[in-house]
């Protein structure tokens, strides 16, 4: 069969017993009385997406235990009674999943047949119910983005114990649309443990980590960012898990995060995109920042223990001035005038 779509009333109880393959996509989208996918009991590939979304009376995937292979993205979204998805656990290879905004979805350990590569992008957010990722134990890499946002109950990251690379960006409780950033911090996400073994994201790592989360070393055995972007981190005070990290990035933006006073941590980084510093009242000059030769563009606002002369010390630095620069209540009203300073 060339693509298959389950989307009409008066389906429950009934049944594809000899569907083995489908070579192009599976929607099983808008039913109001399915309860499980017993309709599709011996289905074991589809070549492209399998998409699961908006089906009210759906509870659990019952049906599904022979899939093994889903060669597009994994699409489970908008399932009102979605519990649980023990029946993908002899799932063992996808191109992607977006597991999204199903309400009363409780665990993802029906994806505990994965190993190895994610061949594109994961997601999984918007589930109020969820407590922990266990299931992804046996993937090492994503080979696109991955995101975790908006799931209020998951207190931390245990279940990605294998994870080392993403190519792609790495969001935490955030995520950019449009050339701007949203955030959603939680207070129930209180350690990064489980991604103790993450050593490189191609992208950028974004997160926005709300008050509770105080002490980021589980990230200490990254080695490479292609960015790093800390919000809202009010209980951290010390960046000093980031000191593997080298090279350059295409960003370096730590914002509202009152208790750290010093870069310290931030050694390797030897060449930033856009820097900024924004609501960080702790920080008082660029130690940390030692190895940075080159920034394009620069963002300090409300940094206000930041005086003139700190930013003239960082600016002789630098081998060439930043094409755009952006200063904005600091420590002293020299700071304003910085290039203008001559400073001891």
């Amino acid at each position: 069969m060339k693509d298959l779509s389950i989307d009409a009333p008066g389906l429950d109880g009934h049944s594809l017993p000899d569907l083995e393959w489908v070579g192009g996509y599976v929607h099983i989208n808008d039913t109001v009385d399915l309860t499980d996918l017993t309709i599709l009991p011996s289905l074991r590939s589809v070549g492209k997406e399998l998409e699961i979304r908006n089906n009210e009376a759906l509870a659990a995937l019952d049906g599904l235990q022979s899939l093994e292979h889903v060669g597009g993205t994994l699409e489970i979204e908008d399932n009102a009674a979605l519990v649980e998805i023990d029946a993908l656990s002899n799932l063992t290879q996808v191109g992607g999943i977006e597991i999204v905004l199903n309400p009363v979805l409780e665990s993802v350990e029906g994806l505990s047949g994965l190993s190895g590569q994610i061949t594109g992008d994961a997601s999984i957010g918007g589930h109020p119910a969820l407590a922990g990722l266990h299931g992804l134990e046996g993937v090492t890499s994503v080979d696109g983005m991955l995101r975790f946002a908006n799931n209020e109950s998951l207190v931390d990251l245990t279940g990605l114990d294998s994870l080392e690379s993403v190519t792609g960006d790495l969001w935490i409780n955030m995520g950019w649309e449009d050339g701007y950033p949203w955030k959603t911090p939680s207070d129930a996400l209180t350690s990064f443990e489980g991604l103790e073994s993450l050593e490189e994201v191609g992208g950028r790592l974004g997160m926005s980590i709300g008050d509770y989360m105080t002490d980021l070393t589980p990230l200490s055995g990254l080695s490479s960012v292609g960015g790093l972007q800390i919000y809202d981190g009010g209980g951290v005070s010390s960046l000093a898990p980031f000191a593997g990290l080298s090279g350059d990035v295409s960003s370096l933006s730590l914002y509202q995060m009152p208790n750290v006073e010093t870069l310290v941590g931030l050694e390797g980084i030897s060449g930033v995109g856009y820097l900024t510093l924004f609501q960080m009242a702790g920080i008082s000059g660029f130690d940390g920042l030692d190895g940075v030769t080159s920034v394009d563009e620069i963002f300090f606002n409300e940094v206000t223990n930041l005086m003139g002369c700190d930013i003239c010390d960082f600016m002789d630095g630098l081998s060439a001035s930043p094409s755009d620069i952006f200063v904005q209540s600091c420590g002293d009203d020299e700071c304003l005038d910085w290039s203008t300073l001559t400073c001891p």
